[in-house]
């Protein structure tokens, strides 16, 4: 609920203020400083954001590249994998000038999650595995630990630096069809 008040916060303010990206609308909102803050911020989004993309690429490369090939060998490392995939299937990305073009990117992103929920409802049919651990902090988490989840943190709100530019180019652009289109997603 929070986050759709949030996108909705960010539609209002691109009607009002014509942004047609995230760090120019914090400018022309809150002004330059808080603008380049916004561009330094997004600087690092993206470096997180990049890692945590790796690091799922990687994981389920490692897994399907064993499932084709059980003795593994040098193409299962994921030294060699992750880059290989990442020049197939991210780099490409980079050259798309119109956010209406990402609609290819975005269902095989749908088929993708919709295959994740299915293998995790298959998984656990048969009841969570017997050696499960269950972790309970005693104290608050170190400097090294907050890095080691600041990456699924950045991946979880990667959707509010889209959302000025997706309701920017929404077709008769009001606040009630962009939340349609929040919902739908």
């Amino acid at each position: 609920a929070i986050a759709m008040v949030t996108h909705m916060v960010l539609a209002d303010a691109v009607d009002s203020h014509d942004g047609t990206n995230y760090q120019d609308l914090v400018g022309k909102v809150c002004g330059y400083p808080f603008q380049l803050s916004a561009q330094i911020l997004l600087f690092f989004y993206t470096y997180g954001l990049s890692i945590a993309s790796h690091i799922t690429i990687g994981d389920q490369l490692d897994k399907v590249c064993h499932l084709i090939h059980p003795s593994g060998g040098l193409i299962c490392h994921r030294d060699i994998l992750t880059p290989i995939a990442s020049m197939l299937f991210i780099f490409p990305l980079i050259w798309i000038k119109n956010i209406a073009n990402f609609s290819y990117a975005s269902i095989l992103s749908v088929a993708s999650v919709v295959y994740l929920v299915i293998a995790i409802i298959l998984d656990y049919i048969p009841g969570p595995p017997v050696d499960t651990q269950i972790w309970v902090l005693t104290e608050g988490p170190d400097f090294m630990t907050i890095l080691q989840y600041l990456p699924t943190f950045v991946l979880g709100f990667q959707c509010h630096m889209t959302s000025v530019p997706l309701y920017y180019e929404l077709n008769q652009r009001s606040i009630p069809r962009y939340l349609v289109v929040l919902c739908s997603m």
